[in-house]
């Protein structure tokens, strides 16, 4: 399935480009409720699809953009920081859904501040 996800996200690149778009926002990934792998192991395969992508998006010349998906296993502002400021590239940002915030109860406001 991640590799599955990897390749639609290097087709959505493509369309990017085809459409003179500098931005494409995609989740962090889930981690579902029956047999739920380790955290741990969920964030080593968001960083080595991670690994693939940002080469990729860089050379489009597009960025990524994390969203907030409450259904992700990195739901908050805080978490999505974090993955962000170890990546430390400023091709991968963040889009904030406010809604979606809202939804798992997030203050938006303390989060953005």
């Amino acid at each position: 399935m991640r590799h599955k996800s990897v390749e639609h996200i290097k087709a959505v690149i493509d369309l990017a480009v085809a459409w003179d778009s500098q931005e494409v926002v995609i989740s962090p990934g889930t981690r579902r409720p029956m047999i739920s792998p380790p955290l741990e192991k969920t964030y080593d395969w968001m960083y080595e699809s991670l690994a693939v992508l940002i080469p990729l998006a860089k050379q489009a010349g597009v960025r990524l953009l994390l969203e907030n998906t409450p259904y992700c296993f990195t739901p908050t502002m805080a978490e999505l920081a974090q993955v962000v400021g170890t990546l430390n590239d400023d091709v991968v940002r963040v889009v904030y859904d406010i809604a979606n915030a809202a939804y798992i109860g997030e203050d938006p406001v303390a989060s953005l501040l």
